[in-house]
Parts: structure tokens; C-alpha cells; sequence
């Protein structure tokens, strides 16, 4: 649960911020600093760890008596007091969830409208800029000839122009940005259906009519919070050269594509 709650929330924060880098790109390194950074994501960290470890003291093992088998067996009870602080823990880590995935949805809709909106705006730049550059139409006559030149030189070799890799690049930011988004609402998708339920319908708890049912959709949407923790990794290191690149730095992995005098070389899309 612990790294469930993080992971979402923080999946909330860089979403957020790769909106920024799209929304506002000169104005984003003022806003979202490294020391900022570090600020909140060891608050994420404490907030839930704030919100998790209470559960623990709440639910303990103890004796219960069970009338059918006429035995006393060991089980889950409440401690003193166990129910309200287990309420208080549930409501927080319930927001954080759902917080989150309500802001992963409206961050994502909003860098993939910007993002859509600025390669539009290159595409028709760039051929505005087509138009009058043979015509040297508010540009000297020498930047004129030099683009002009190069533009053909572009087309008759079948080299992507400028626009074109900017819009690629554009165009793979999106996809990695859908990527973890449409994952996270996957893998998070059965615990907001849970949770609605667990609302609904009171028996529906550890304790109550329906906790067999109540165990079984608890594992389910335990495994698909550990799928979206541990499955970023693998997405990034597959979709982003600078990621694989740092990945490889930090793991040695240089070392052994270069050689060992080699200086080492990194591989980019």
C-alpha cells in the first residue's frame, strides 16, 4: 500500500510537471526546481507513510472465540480505539489515490491538447516559412537563399526537415506520456471501482458479510498497484534515450559497449 499510494502520487507529479515543460517552457526551471523536487516527493513519502503506518497499531492477532466450531481460534481484531484510527488512515490513503488519478486524467488531456496544438503550429510555421523563403520575404536575401537551399537539398536527398523531426519528437513524447497514463488508469482502475463499493456497501470489509469478497478484490487490486510500482521501468527504458542512457551510466552497462579504454558510447533514438 505504502508504495502503491506513492507511485500514484507521483506519477501525478510528473505529469504535471512534463504539462508545465509543454504549457509554459521558459517558465517551467523557476517553477519546478531540483530543491522544490526533493521537497515534494520526500513529503509524498511522509504523507503516506503518516497515512499507512497507524494501520499496524489499529489491527492486531488475537483469541476469538467461534461459537460453530466451539473452539477459540486466532484472528484479526481491533485494538482499542483500532476502527477509528483504521477510518482516519483509510479516508487519507483513499484521497491520495483518487486525488491522483483524477489528476493524471486532466494533466494528461492537457499536455496531449498542448502538445497536438504546438505541432500543429510547427507544421504551418514551417510551411509559411517554405512559402517566402524562395521570395526572401521579410528575411535577408542571404538567410533566405541558405534556407531555401537547404530545404532542397532536404527534399532531394529525403532527409526529415526540420518540422518534421519536431513533430516526431513530439509525437514520441505523446506516446510515452499515454503510455504511463493509460497503465497507471489501468492498474488503478479496480481499486477506484473498489473503493465506491466499499462506500456503498457497508458489510463489505475485512470483517463484515462479504469479506471473502472483500480478500479476493483486495489481492486483485494489490497486485495491479505492484504491476503499475514496478512496470514504469521497463516502459522508459524502452521509450527514452535519455533514460536508457542515464540507466546504462549509472548501471556500468557503458562499459561493457564500449570496451574497456573505449570511451563509452551511448545509443539514442
Amino acid at each position: 500500500m505504502f508504495f502503491a499510494r506513492s507511485t500514484s502520487l507521483i506519477t501525478a507529479f510528473i505529469t504535471f510537471e512534463r504539462c508545465l515543460c509543454i504549457a509554459v517552457p521558459l517558465k517551467v526551471k523557476s517553477i519546478i526546481t531540483p530543491t522544490r523536487t526533493r521537497y515534494i516527493i520526500a513529503s509524498i513519502f511522509f504523507f503516506i507513510g503518516v497515512s499507512v503506518v497507524p494501520i499496524y497499531y489499529a489491527i492486531s492477532l488475537g483469541e476469538v472465540f467461534v461459537e460453530d466450531r466451539n473452539r477459540t481460534l486466532y484472528a484479526i481484531v481491533y485494538r482499542p480505539g483500532g476502527q477509528d484510527v483504521e477510518a482516519v488512515c483509510f479516508a487519507l490513503t483513499e484521497f491520495a489515490q483518487l486525488s491522483s488519478f483524477v489528476l493524471v486524467i486532466v494533466f494528461t488531456a492537457i499536455l496531449i491538447r498542448n502538445l497536438l496544438k504546438k505541432s500543429r503550429w510547427r507544421r504551418e510555421a514551417a510551411g509559411l516559412g517554405t512559402s517566402r523563403g524562395g521570395h526572401g520575404a521579410g528575411t535577408p536575401a542571404e538567410f533566405s537563399s541558405t534556407q531555401t537551399i537547404t530545404r532542397a537539398a532536404e527534399q532531394e536527398t529525403g532527409a526529415p526537415t526540420q518540422a518534421d523531426k519536431s513533430a516526431n519528437r513530439d509525437r514520441r513524447v505523446m506516446v510515452l506520456v499515454l503510455s504511463i497514463a493509460c497503465i497507471f488508469i489501468a492498474c488503478f482502475l479496480p481499486s477506484a471501482s473498489n473503493l465506491v463499493v466499499i462506500i456503498l456497501l457497508p458489510d463489505y470489509n475485512i470483517t463484515g458479510r462479504y469479506k471473502n469478497m472483500f480478500q479476493v478484490t483486495g489481492a486483485i487490486c494489490n497486485t495491479c498497484e505492484s504491476i503499475n510500482s514496478s512496470v514504469n521501468i521497463f516502459v522508459y527504458y524502452n521509450m527514452s534515450s535519455r533514460y536508457r542512457a542515464e540507466f546504462r551510466r549509472l548501471f556500468g552497462k557503458e562499459r561493457y559497449l564500449s570496451g574497456i579504454d573505449g570511451p563509452a558510447s551511448v545509443v539514442t533514438d
